[in-house]
């Protein structure tokens, strides 16, 4: 249901919808969208665009890349934008929801029980299953509880800084913009991570915070374990050397969520299509 248009300049009108939490624009130059949940906006046609940008920018938020296709305005994080008309998806449509997590992680002489790590970045690609290109991604930084302070190698080796983490919101908020991107596109969708870790994760922090894990993370596809039945590879190997036998490279920065996250995609596109 839409609320009151907001009085102004007709050639820059937006409005906002309850579900997710969008404003459209009419000036669009980024291909991004932020989503937000925002369970009640009591707007009238009297308030100006600077009260709502004021209520806006209270509210939670990830940034996400659109549909194809969509070209929207892209605010800063922890204000709204949205997409213009968004068009339906064919519901047969397919996709493999490719996800990479990064954790809070301590050097060897400051480690922690492994029970006690948290994720600190979902980084999700969804691929098409027909082209196997890449149509969407999302990327989420989490507030750590347990460990507020990132340690040093942490820091290092992510990339990640405190002061991300410290402007972040909590797991369960994250986990429901995280859906809310994922509903965009109706199809049947297949989770699949680079080795058993994430999944794993995915359901200790889900406990952790009492949250149900979400439908779609249910049912995991190890692609990890595709490479390694396809290159007869007997050791454990990584993401990177994998990307090097496989002769690709790597985008982007090693141990952030959303980048390999891309490139654990490039690899599911080679394993799929490259010959036996």
């Amino acid at each position: 249901m839409l609320l009151p248009r907001i009085k102004g300049n007709r050639a820059a009108k937006k409005r906002v919808v309850r579900h997710g939490g969008k404003i459209l624009s009419p000036a669009a130059k980024e291909e991004k969208v932020v989503f937000v949940k925002i369970e009640e906006f009591p707007i009238s046609p009297e308030e100006d665009e600077k009260q709502l940008a004021d209520l806006v920018s209270k509210t939670e938020a990830a940034i996400v890349t659109p549909p194809t296709s969509e070209k929207v305005i892209c605010l800063e994080t922890k204000q709204v934008v949205v997409e213009p008309e968004v068009q339906k998806v064919e519901s047969e449509k397919g996709y493999y929801l490719v996800i990479d997590l990064e954790a809070t992680c301590f050097d060897k002489w400051e480690e922690k029980p492994r029970e006690e790590l948290e994720i600190i970045e979902i980084g999700a690609a969804l691929v098409d299953d027909k082209t196997l290109e890449v149509v969407s991604t999302f990327d989420g930084i989490i507030q750590p509880k347990l460990y507020p302070s990132l340690s040093a190698y942490c820091r290092q080796l992510t990339g990640i800084t405190q002061e991300m983490v410290d402007n972040a919101s909590s797991f369960s908020v994250v986990l429901e913009n995280f859906m809310v991107w994922q509903s965009m596109f109706p199809g049947t969708k297949k989770f699949c991570s680079w080795g058993e870790y994430d999944k794993n994760q995915l359901k200790t922090d889900c406990h952790r915070a009492g949250v149900e894990l979400p439908d779609v993370l249910t049912e995991h596809f190890n692609i990890k374990k595709l490479y390694t039945e396809k290159y007869n590879n007997k050791g454990l190997i990584g993401l990177g050397k994998a990307m090097k036998k496989m002769k690709l490279e790597f985008v982007g920065s090693p141990h952030r969520g959303i980048d390999d996250a891309i490139n654990i995609a490039a690899v599911l596109k080679k394993l799929l299509t490259e010959p036996s």
